[in-house]
């Protein structure tokens, strides 16, 4: 069953198989979808975008006699698809839009780090590249970029990014900018209705991470409950296993802020920390 409205002046929310249901509080934690890439093409057969389960067990039922597959976005999840499908015998090719892996999680060096690893693995990595078009009659045959660059492939995977599920509040008076916008109560504009993760917007930002999403959960529930509770922020948490290293971030990552680092680099290279 799904949620199809909202009437916040009777405080009621209706299901899609036409029943309703009163509330005293509401909380809109629905998440976000997957961003869809805006170019020509994006429609045809063997494009494909992960999230949900269906999603990797189409990939799984079409995959068995693709040659090459190209990955749209060098973030983790990009980048953990790479590393699967390389282990499985693909050709992988991974076209990133911005100038280096991971600018948000990870600081230049260790950027730097993760690059040669996961070239040494022979998977194409292009950066500062982005996509015009899909190329192809109705299945996949490549891509054109905005460099005017011809890259062939026959599946494309693409992760580029989150949006908030606020479709919903179309019709209501919540108040939404990139997300719905809350104060560090988790409270909306409009009385009785809360908001939190993914979906949430405070100060401007969107959370769009597992740890800031629980965090914020909390606070909404002990103010649903009157337990009156203020969210203070939380330390954004970056994980990732590939390629043969183990990725950790946390907090800020900008190198030019640093009080302290510490480098300590095997023969390859490979390691390397830094404390903020």
């Amino acid at each position: 069953m799904e949620v199809i409205d909202i009437e916040t002046d009777m405080q009621e929310i209706a299901l899609d198989n036409e029943m309703r249901f009163s509330y005293d509080k509401l909380l809109i934690a629905n998440g976000t979808s997957n961003f869809i890439l805006p170019i020509e093409g994006i429609e045809k057969e063997n494009v494909y975008t992960i999230r949900k389960l269906s999603d990797i067990q189409d990939i799984k039922a079409n995959i068995e006699d693709k040659k090459a597959v190209l990955i749209v976005g060098g973030g983790i999840q990009g980048l953990e698809t790479a590393w699967v499908l390389h282990q499985h015998g693909m050709e992988v090719i991974v076209v990133e839009a911005l100038e280096r892996l991971m600018p948000r999680q990870i600081d230049s060096r260790a950027s730097e780090i993760l690059r040669k690893a996961i070239e040494d693995f022979n998977i194409k990595l292009i950066l500062n590249t982005q996509i015009k078009e899909i190329t192809g009659l109705d299945a996949v045959e490549g891509v054109a970029t905005k460099n005017g660059d011809i890259i062939k492939c026959d599946m494309i995977i693409y992760s580029v990014g989150i949006r908030p599920n606020k479709k919903l509040l179309e019709n209501t008076p919540v108040k939404s900018n990139h997300g719905i916008i809350i104060n560090n109560k988790m409270q909306s504009n409009v009385k009785n209705v809360y908001a939190a993760g993914d979906t949430a917007e405070l100060y401007g930002k969107l959370g769009r991470l597992w740890g800031t999403a629980i965090e914020q959960g909390k606070i909404a529930g002990y103010n649903i409950t009157g337990r009156e509770s203020v969210y203070t922020g939380s330390v954004p948490v970056t994980m990732m296993n590939a390629f043969n290293i183990s990725l950790f971030s946390a907090g800020d990552i900008d190198e030019n802020s640093c009080d302290l680092t510490l480098t300590d680099d095997n023969s390859e290279g490979l390691t390397y920390k830094s404390y903020l």
